[in-house]
Order: structure tokens, then C-alpha cells, then sequence
């Protein structure tokens, strides 16, 4: 009678574990996988904010000049846009300073930009006014009327003083573009690439 019994009992025992067993271990997987999954919804990845790491080869003078007007980003809710966004502008000024047109205009609009030294470049008017003047006075076929008249805007308000800081800087940057044959980077915002051989509004 008690080795029926216990035969009896060793079967439901074995039938428990065959059915119980794989259903425990099915709800552990379960359960693990939704607790680190939780851990990394609930600490999502922080971009720390860092300066623009740029290989500037034979315009590394320029790249350095340009980091010099970048802002500290504390205005932006997005570190990562606003990094891109530096990114982009130590770019563009080096192209500005080889000439390039559009780089040029998107150097006018940073420094224009109202955000002071919060956002990625510190806003400056005499900067604005000053590469205003360049794009201006600087014979490019792609100067229009409309060029002309934001210069203006972009001047106006400035005291005598300032005026007068900002043509003095115009003067500096236009020598440095005649005479020191600025290389152009390339610049992955705007899928530019000087290896193309175009300037950036041809290549637009």
C-alpha cells in the first residue's frame, strides 16, 4: 500500500515540476527583464555638454578663433542641438574666413542671435556689423540689395565708438581673407564638403 502510495505521489511530484517548473522560470525571465527595463526608462542617458572637437589641420588658428565667441549653451533646453549648433558655426567662421558667401551670412546670424553668452555663440553687434560690412563690400556675385539693406539693420543702434570698433574688425577680416587663403572645412550640418570643389551656395 505505501509503495502505491509513493509511486503515486513521485508522479504528481514529477508532474508538478514538469508543469510548474518551466512556468516559474518563464515569470523570472519576465520579471527581470521588466525591472531592467524600468532601471533604464527611469535613468534615461545624459549628454554632458563639451566644446566642438574639430580637426582643424592647416586652419587650426582660425578653428581656435572661433571657439573663442562660443557661449556656454545654458539657454537651450537641448545640449545636444546646442552642441550641433557650435559645431556648426566654428565651421562656417572658418569658411567665412576663406571667403565663402553663405558662411558668411551664417556668421552674421549667429552673432545676431539675442541670446548673449547663453546660448552657442555670444551675441555681438559689432561682430554682426562687422561681417555686415564684409558680405557687403566684398564683390561676391551672390550680394544683393537685401545684403545691403541688413547691414544697415544690423549696424544700426551701434554708438560712434562701436561703429567705429566694427569697421576697424571689417577692415582686419578682409585683409585676412585676401591674404591668408583660409582652407574650408567640411560641414556635416549642411551635408557640405569642400573636397567637391563648389562653394557651399553652389553646392547647395
Amino acid at each position: 500500500m505505501n509503495k502505491k502510495c509513493n509511486g503515486k505521489s513521485i508522479k504528481v511530484t514529477r508532474f508538478f515540476i514538469i508543469i510548474f517548473c518551466p512556468i516559474f522560470i518563464f515569470f523570472m525571465i519576465g520579471f527581470f527583464v521588466s525591472y531592467f527595463s524600468d532601471e533604464q526608462t527611469s535613468h534615461p542617458k545624459i549628454t554632458l555638454y563639451h566644446r566642438p572637437n574639430i580637426e582643424g589641420g592647416s586652419s587650426e588658428k582660425y578653428v581656435s578663433e572661433a571657439m573663442s565667441y562660443l557661449g556656454n549653451c545654458t539657454s537651450w533646453t537641448g545640449v545636444s542641438s546646442c552642441m550641433s549648433a557650435q559645431d556648426k558655426f566654428v565651421r562656417q567662421y572658418v569658411n567665412a574666413l576663406a571667403g565663402d558667401y553663405a558662411a558668411q551670412k551664417d556668421v552674421i546670424f549667429d552673432f545676431m542671435l539675442p541670446e548673449d553668452e547663453d546660448g552657442p555663440v555670444k551675441a555681438t553687434k559689432i561682430q554682426g556689423c562687422a561681417w555686415a560690412q564684409v558680405v557687403t563690400y566684398s564683390g561676391s556675385p551672390y550680394v544683393t540689395k537685401t545684403d545691403r539693406s541688413m547691414m544697415i539693420l544690423d549696424c544700426d543702434g551701434l554708438q560712434a565708438p562701436d561703429l567705429n570698433a566694427a569697421k576697424i574688425r571689417a577692415a582686419a577680416i578682409n585683409h585676412e581673407i585676401k591674404t591668408a587663403h583660409v582652407h574650408r572645412l567640411p560641414v556635416p550640418e549642411i551635408e557640405y564638403d569642400p573636397r567637391s570643389g563648389k562653394n557651399e551656395t553652389e553646392a547647395d
